[in-house]
């Protein structure tokens, strides 16, 4: 994988983090003006972003990583481990 491919991973794994982040504020945050169309928003976001890294990394290691920041387990590594085109160790050998 190219440099430049490594970091575009990296980059869409950050802002699937950063959107499902988004989308769990405006669920769970104080504001209750457009909460609907706020987290409709986030998750179409995530939606297009997760296509983008299908391209890049395949269908598989894609669903894996959404898998992995829907479950909540850490995903500070996996900018390092992206940039490798690998998965990260918490969704390693499992089945999907």
């Amino acid at each position: 994988m190219s440099e430049e491919n490594r970091s575009e991973v990296a980059r869409l794994m950050r802002q699937i983090e950063l959107e499902y982040e988004a989308a769990q504020r405006g669920l769970t945050g104080y504001a209750e003006v457009a909460k609907h169309a706020f987290i409709t928003a986030r998750l179409e976001k995530i939606g297009e972003h997760h296509a983008s890294l299908q391209q890049l990394i395949g269908e598989q290691k894609a669903a894996h990583f959404l898998v992995t920041v829907f479950e909540g387990k850490n995903t500070e590594s996996e900018e390092a481990q992206g940039e490798k085109g690998e998965l990260p160790a918490s969704t390693q050998g499992r089945s999907g």
